[in-house]
């Protein structure tokens, strides 16, 4: 095209805008499909033009800001369509063993996008009898990592996110963990979904069975029945949930409290002092209490010359070097908060508002031709709340995180993580010595159904 063409000198964003509208130019665009748009016009568009002048942007972009998952699949086992042990098989094509992503979808229900990130990564049920159960796990996380939503709502941004879990290999017993834990998110949800439409209908009924003379009786106490019934699941659900998450804590495997101390603190003063007296029973709330934030907190040193000191100081530092440690493990992958986009407006009407961190650390917000600097990530927020107060609803629609270079990192570049081979493809095509039979993983409507859509 005219403005991609190797002699202009310059494109102004109207320009731009053009080329990924069209005709819709002036109408309201949601700025996932507008960072789509973008992405087929640096991949696509550009390709055509002779000798490829923009390679090294097309190869640049990809880097940057191209993800790939992989898809792990639960099978029924052979014979019982309802049950469906613990033992994950990878992609069966190769579509589904490297699947890019531009953005990590915010659902309705996140409130922050560590919720976001949980719910791209945890299994998904299908809705199908032969494969009921999908996850997606990353194969390569770009150095800047998008979330994207498209709804209004108020969206808790962090400064900060902890990929480390993702990226660390999980063991089998974490891995179960983890899909036992999305199991019983499910069924909480879908009981809480199906009692909200239950109880109205059974007071409906209680109301026609007043108006029939009562012929309704034996109806209106199977419905109430029902209710009660699934009401007394959610309670002991819901400490299954709690008890799952209290095991899975951080996502990482924990040694028990006498083996991560040994050599730091006697078995005689871990029973005393860190069970008995801390309250303390695991490694992550002994971290959460002695060194959250990755910082030694006051009650180690109440520990060690407060009333009633029991460590010494030795013991103190010894265990303090462990936690550090520990500390440093599990945060070795992080990203920082480098781009907000701000919406603001209703329907077919509105206004966006960008807001980018500098390598200095305050922000520049651009409001079409003005721009201003903000201090840091609280005057962001304090901006942004300010705007939701004008008569307009204001919703972050996307929010762009940048990976923390490390002493160990030469450059900018995407984490590349192992991931399964391709152990067969569709429609029977023998792949590594396996031929694959059709399979349904779905049944009639499963694509409704099928894992969260993806951007």
């Amino acid at each position: 095209s005219e403005m991609s063409h190797p002699d202009r000198a310059s494109s102004c964003a109207r320009d731009v805008a053009a080329a990924l509208y069209g005709k819709e130019l002036g109408s309201q665009q949601d700025c996932d499909e507008l960072w789509h748009r973008l992405s087929s016009l640096v991949e696509d568009g550009l390709s055509g033009l002779a000798g490829k002048p923009y390679g090294a942007l097309q190869k640049a972009f990809e880097l940057l800001f191209t993800g790939a998952t992989y898809e792990m699949r639960l099978k029924t086992q052979i014979g019982d369509s309802t049950a469906c042990g613990f033992a994950p098989v990878g992609p069966d094509r190769e579509d589904a063993a490297k699947k890019p992503f531009l953005t990590i979808p915010v659902q309705p229900g996140n409130k922050t996008l560590k919720q976001a990130l949980e719910e791209f990564t945890s299994w998904s049920s299908t809705g199908g009898d032969e494969v009921p159960w999908t996850q997606e796990r990353f194969r390569r996380i770009p150095p800047f990592l998008c979330f994207a939503s498209r709804q209004v709502s108020a969206l808790e941004w962090e400064e900060s996110l902890n990929l480390t879990r993702f990226v660390v290999p999980a063991s089998a017993s974490m891995q179960k963990s983890c899909y036992e834990q999305s199991k019983a998110l499910q069924l909480q949800s879908e009981l809480r979904d199906a009692l909200e439409h239950l109880v109205p209908a059974r007071r409906s009924a209680a109301k026609a069975n007043a108006v029939s003379c009562r012929s309704l009786e034996a109806e209106v106490a199977k419905l109430a029945d029902v209710c009660q019934h699934l009401d007394a699941q959610l309670e002991p659900l819901a400490a299954q949930i709690a008890e799952l998450e209290r095991s899975i804590g951080d996502g990482f495997e924990e040694l028990d409290l006498e083996d991560f101390l040994v050599g730091a603190v006697d078995a005689a003063k871990v029973k005393s002092v860190i069970r008995e007296r801390l309250g303390v029973d695991t490694v992550k709330l002994l971290a959460d209490k002695l060194y959250d934030g990755g910082k030694p907190s006051e009650t180690v040193a109440q520990l060690v010359q407060g009333t009633g000191a029991c460590l010494s100081q030795a013991q103190a530092d010894a265990m303090l070097a462990k936690l550090k440690s520990r500390w440093e493990d599990h945060h070795a992958h992080m990203f920082d908060i480098h781009g907000i986009v701000l919406y603001q407006g209703l329907g077919q009407w509105g206004h966006y508002v960008a807001f980018i961190r500098q390598a200095d650390g305050p922000f520049l917000c651009f409001d079409d031709e003005q721009v201003r600097e903000l201090p840091d990530a609280a005057a962001v927020r304090a901006e942004i709340a300010e705007r939701g107060g004008e008569g307009l609803p204001a919703s972050v629609r996307m929010v762009v995180f940048r990976r923390r270079i490390t002493p160990a990192d030469s450059e900018l570049a995407p984490i590349e993580l192992d991931g399964p081979q391709v152990s067969a493809v569709a429609n029977g095509t023998p792949v590594n010595g396996t031929k694959r039979e059709h399979t349904d993983c779905g049944g009639e409507g499963a694509a409704g159904d099928a894992k969260r859509p993806r951007t």
